[in-house]
C-alpha cells in the first residue's frame, strides 16, 4: 500500500537540494534504447503487460536526448531565477529529504506543469500520484480552466498515468528540441 505523501510548496531554501535531484534524475548515463527495469527488460511499447509499473525504473537515455538531459539539470540559480518569473515548484519529502519535485505556472491557457521528477529509489511510492492530484488541486484554486503538460509522443508508461487523471491529447504533437517530439495533454478543470 502506498503511504501518503503530501505536497508542499518550495522556496529558495530548497533550491540545492532540487538542484541535486535533477543532476540524479536528469542524468545521462545509459546507452540502451531499451529500458531496464531491475533484472527485467522492458519495452517501452508494452507498458501495460507489467503489473506494478509505477515501480519499475526507466532509463532517461532511451527516452530523451542527451542535450534535453542536460538542459533539465538545473542549476540553484536557473531554479531561483524561475521562481522569480512566476514558476511554482511543488514536490514531497520522505525522511525529511526532496524525493520529487515538479514545476507550474498560471499562463493565459491555464495551469501549465512540467519537469516532473522522482529519485530512482523512490518510485512507486505515490509521489507523482500526489503531485498530480496537487497539480490538478493548485489549478483549481487558481480558477484556471485548464491543467496542460507535454509528454513525449509514444511514451506509453505517461500516457497511461496521465489518461488516469483524465488528461487527452490537445493539438498536434510538435519538435520540442532537435529530435525530440511532444504531444501537449489537457484536463479540463471547469
Amino acid at each position: 500500500m502506498k503511504e501518503e505523501l503530501k505536497v508542499e510548496l518550495f522556496g529558495e531554501k530548497d533550491t540545492e537540494e532540487l538542484e541535486q535531484l535533477f543532476k540524479v534524475v536528469w542524468r545521462d548515463d545509459c546507452k540502451s534504447k531499451i529500458c531496464k527495469c531491475s533484472n527485467e527488460v522492458w519495452h517501452p511499447k508494452n507498458p501495460k503487460d507489467f503489473c506494478g509499473l509505477e515501480n519499475r525504473r526507466f532509463s532517461n537515455v532511451a527516452k530523451y536526448p542527451s542535450k534535453w538531459l542536460e538542459i533539465r539539470r538545473y542549476s540553484k540559480e536557473k531554479i531561483l531565477a524561475e521562481m522569480d518569473e512566476g514558476y511554482n515548484y511543488f514536490g514531497v519529502r520522505k525522511d525529511g529529504r526532496i524525493v520529487g519535485c515538479y514545476k507550474a505556472i498560471i499562463t493565459e491557457e491555464g495551469c501549465f506543469g512540467e519537469q516532473q521528477s522522482v529519485l530512482p529509489e523512490y518510485r512507486g511510492l505515490g509521489a507523482a500520484d500526489a503531485m498530480y492530484e496537487q497539480f490538478i488541486k493548485f489549478a483549481e484554486d487558481k480558477g484556471c480552466e485548464r491543467n496542460y503538460m507535454n509528454i513525449l509522443v509514444d511514451d506509453t508508461v505517461c500516457e497511461y498515468i496521465i489518461e488516469r487523471y483524465g488528461f487527452e491529447k490537445w493539438g498536434e504533437p510538435y519538435e520540442q528540441i532537435g529530435g525530440m517530439f511532444v504531444q501537449m495533454y489537457e484536463r479540463r478543470v471547469r
